[in-house]
């Protein structure tokens, strides 16, 4: 830990962002200018070696004494600034509002059926969850693959799949959210911000 910190806390590497009531920053700023410039002057970490990786697909189980399951599959592929972010991000409510709702909960027994994409992780991810099912919800899972392929679905449900999209883009303006936006602002090409832009331009 003080080795993570010796890389983390220092003036080129941190960035700030406060929420209060515009009457409170007088008071805030002073404090906070005192505890930035006595942070030391590290650099940025940028020349440390990474240790070696390699992603390879894994299959994973945790048994615990319950009388349900929680069932994940996760596909790789690509993050927000590849043009078919857009595309994975509707495919992802296509599949949660047409198909895993009808087979994982309505026939399965499940809770529920999720389908997202990280568009920063670059990941697809299927889930259920308090789900009776194992074997027939991954079997679900592979014919949910065949279900957006097929283009299964029509124009409506793809109409309401962007705009449950731009809804969802709607809650950055909220004021927690707002003071995240701004921060990431401040740093070019990253953060949600940067996702919204990108996927408003991809779905219109």
């Amino acid at each position: 830990m003080q080795q993570l910190s010796r890389l983390l806390l220092g003036k080129g590497n941190l960035h700030c962002a406060v929420t209060a009531e515009p009457t409170a920053f007088d008071a805030i700023n002073p404090a906070l200018t005192r505890f930035l410039q006595n942070l030391p002057d590290r650099g940025t970490p940028t020349d440390l070696p990474l240790p070696p990786f390699t992603a390879t697909p894994q299959n994973r189980g945790w048994a615990t004494s319950v009388p349900v399951n929680y069932v994940t599959r996760v596909f790789r592929t690509v993050p927000y600034t590849h043009p078919d972010s857009a595309a994975l991000m509707v495919l992802a409510k296509l599949l949660r509002a047409n198909y895993l709702h009808r087979e994982i909960r309505e026939k399965g027994g499940a809770y529920g059926g999720l389908a997202s994409y990280s568009n920063e992780g670059g990941t697809f991810s299927l889930l259920s969850y308090r789900d009776p099912q194992l074997v027939r919800t991954l079997k679900v899972y592979d014919q949910a693959v065949d279900w957006a392929v097929s283009g299964a679905f029509d124009q409506t449900q793809l109409k309401e799949a962007i705009l449950s999209i731009f809804s969802d883009l709607q809650r950055l303006h909220r004021v927690l959210n707002q003071t995240k936006t701004f921060i990431e602002n401040a740093i070019p090409g990253s953060g949600h911000s940067f996702a919204a832009r990108n996927a408003a331009s991809g779905l219109t």
